[in-house]
This record gives C-alpha cells, sequence and structure tokens, in this order.
C-alpha cells in the first residue's frame, strides 16, 4: 500500500518527463502540421478528417494539439475552420450512437450508463459515451466515425465556419451564428446528418449482448 504508488511516481514521472511529454508534443506538431496542410489544399476536406477521426483523437489526448491552431485560427482570421466545423458532428454523433445502443439493449443498468453517456456527449463530453459503450461494443463505435464523417463533409462541402468561441456540445451551434445566416443553417444540418446517419447504422448493425 506504501510502495506501489511510491514506486509508480518514481518510474512513471521520469518516463513522462523525458519520453512520453515530449514524444506526444511532436507527434501533437505533426498532426496540426498535417492537418494544415490539408487545409491549404483541399479545406473541405478537413471537416470530414476531424468529422471521422476525432473520436481516435480524443482516445489518445491528442485533440489537446489541435487548441493552439484553433484559437490563433480565431484570433488572426475571425474564424476558425481547423476543428471547430468537424468536431461537433463527430461529438453528436458519439452521443447518437449511445443513445441508440440504450434504446436497443435490454440490460437495465447498461441502458441508464448508455443514456447518461449519449446525453454528456450531446452537451459536449464524449469519453463516457466513447469508453463506456461505444468502444465496448465496436460497431457503434463504426457507426460514429462514418456519421461524423459525413455530417463534416457537409459541413466542410459547405465552407461552415466557426466564428466565435461557444460552449461544448450543441451549445457550440452558437459560434457558428453570423451575418451569412446559412452559414448556421447550413452547420445545423451536417449536425443532424451526423445524428442520423450514426442513429440508422448503429440500429441496424447493434446486437444486445449486454
Amino acid at each position: 500500500f506504501i510502495l506501489r504508488p511510491v514506486l509508480t511516481i518514481l518510474i512513471m514521472a521520469p518516463i513522462s518527463l523525458c519520453v512520453l511529454g515530449p514524444l506526444g508534443s511532436i507527434i501533437g506538431d505533426g498532426l496540426v502540421n498535417v492537418l494544415l496542410a490539408i487545409e491549404k489544399v483541399c479545406p473541405w476536406a478537413l471537416p470530414t478528417v476531424i468529422g471521422a477521426f476525432m473520436p481516435f483523437l480524443v482516445m489518445t489526448g491528442m485533440h489537446y494539439s489541435l487548441l493552439p491552431a484553433y484559437v490563433n485560427s480565431l484570433s488572426m482570421l475571425g474564424y476558425e475552420t481547423v476543428i471547430g466545423p468537424g468536431n461537433l458532428p463527430s461529438n453528436i454523433a458519439q452521443g447518437a450512437a449511445a443513445l441508440c445502443v440504450a434504446i436497443k439493449t435490454k440490460n437495465k443498468n447498461f441502458r441508464q450508463l448508455a443514456v447518461s453517456g449519449g446525453v454528456t456527449a450531446l452537451l459536449g463530453v464524449t469519453e463516457p459515451a466513447l469508453f463506456g459503450v461505444n468502444f465496448r461494443y465496436r460497431k457503434p463505435l463504426i457507426a460514429s466515425v462514418i456519421g461524423g464523417f459525413v455530417g463534416g463533409c457537409y459541413a466542410g462541402l459547405m465552407g461552415c465556419k466557426l466564428v466565435a468561441m461557444s460552449g461544448l456540445g450543441v451549445f457550440a451551434l452558437a459560434g457558428f451564428l453570423s451575418s451569412d445566416i446559412m452559414n448556421f443553417v447550413n452547420y445545423v444540418i451536417a449536425v443532424v446528418i451526423a445524428m442520423v446517419v450514426t442513429f440508422a447504422i448503429t440500429f441496424v448493425t447493434f446486437k444486445d449482448e449486454a
């Protein structure tokens, strides 16, 4: 009880500071550079990529590496297309997958977990749905990736831009309100597409194993 936490700290602290920290920084910088290169060549593809792969970035904590580019874009350009347009469709897709699982499962305890995780994802925190439900059964995760991909693709093709920092989850929609009302309308459509596609795929493919 005494030695285990002490040894954990003594072993992991140097590894984290000397190996994992620098490695994560290098990978994060490389990821940002790749995404910015994609934006220059094919701007509509960036929300598509983020919409599809955000769950995997969240799993590894690499989504935090995108924040500097997010803040810099908003401050320099007055709008942001690196994270915002693809992020919300991905979050909503996670929530839709978990809520669909809640509807289909017959396990009451697991249903409660799926409902709480789904609602939390809709509000912007996807980890409970991601780790507690979707990753556990794989097919809901695949459905959310497809839904985020399609929703992000629509947002990219319509040129949706985040023009202000706003809340998480569905509250992030406020950040797309601008003088161009179609920016907001198209983004709402992108989010709805992500939700419907994910829910439909999950409903067809998920088999109750809880």
